[in-house]
């Protein structure tokens, strides 16, 4: 299941069906790394050099968000994004618009990924934070 990130009303709506609590923000998945700059305020240097290494795949991160992105999206300043390693949900993603601003359409697929899994796992990335 999946909403624009751009769509306030949805974002609500997903937070009530899963039933996940206001104070723990949502992740994004994006559908390759150059729409980063679409969400991300900043991307540091270090971040950078995680996301050429583990891009597409089990990577996490937490960068400062756009201001402009909804409230709903996260309780703080910083947004989680990641680019899952399976072409299929990159398809998906990119033929719902992507990460782009234009694209304020919910969609909810019927089938695909519900949400990122659990991050992390022996010899695994997990969640990094920058900034």
């Amino acid at each position: 299941m999946g909403v624009s990130a751009w769509d306030d009303a949805a974002i609500r709506a997903l937070y009530q069906i899963k039933q996940r609590p206001l104070d723990k923000g949502i992740p994004i998945l994006l559908a390759d790394s150059d729409d980063l700059d679409k969400i991300a305020a900043q991307i540091p240097p270090l971040a950078r050099q995680h996301i050429a290494q583990f891009w597409p795949g089990p990577l996490t991160i937490i960068v400062p968000k756009r201001p402009d992105l909804p409230a709903s999206l996260s309780p703080n300043a910083g947004i989680a994004l990641r680019v899952p390693d399976n072409a299929a949900a990159r398809a998906l993603i990119r033929a719902a618009g992507g990460a782009g601003h234009q694209q304020r359409q919910s969609f909810r697929p019927a089938a695909g990924p519900q949400r990122p899994t659990s991050p992390g796992g022996p010899g695994r990335p997990g969640i990094y934070r920058f900034g």
